[in-house]
């Protein structure tokens, strides 16, 4: 087990934390709150694959309506057929959610500028979390990475 040490907000204090990397880093670390959790972000070095220097040579296209479309000498193929429509769909689904979102956004600056503090705090309680958003988006994400 590998623990970070950090300079805390508190001076001559110090924040330790247990993770479970392998081994001791040594590169940048990023430390990001989501959800209520800490992730740890690091970079690693990846070996890069030798040039193919024989066998077939296959051209490679990454599209819109198509994740990928290659060719070669048997033929083209694509794959991830209809991609761009089901993209399309879940940007015009961002962006009507968030057109909604910043009219509550404006009334909860709007309440909170007059004073009014009861409503500021159940706009932002019920309205203005991220939890589903980021949600959704992990699963959009992931769907395709299969």
């Amino acid at each position: 087990m590998v623990w970070l040490r950090f300079g805390g907000l508190t001076p001559c204090k110090t924040l330790k934390l247990p993770t479970t990397l392998p081994t001791e880093l040594k590169c940048q670390l990023r430390l990001i709150k989501r959800n209520g959790r800490w992730e740890i972000h690091y970079t690693t070095d990846i070996q890069k694959a030798e040039k193919k220097t024989e066998g077939k040579i296959i051209g490679c296209y990454r599209g819109y309506k198509e994740v990928y479309a290659t060719s070669s000498n048997d033929g083209a193929r694509f794959l991830g057929n209809d991609f761009g429509k089901i993209q399309t769909e879940e940007t015009d689904y961002r962006t009507a959610k968030q057109v909604k979102r910043n009219k509550i956004r404006s009334v909860f600056s709007k309440s909170t500028k007059k004073g009014n503090s009861a409503k500021a705090d159940r706009i932002k309680r019920n309205n203005l979390g991220k939890i589903k958003w980021n949600n959704r988006e992990t699963s959009f994400k992931v769907g395709f990475k299969q």
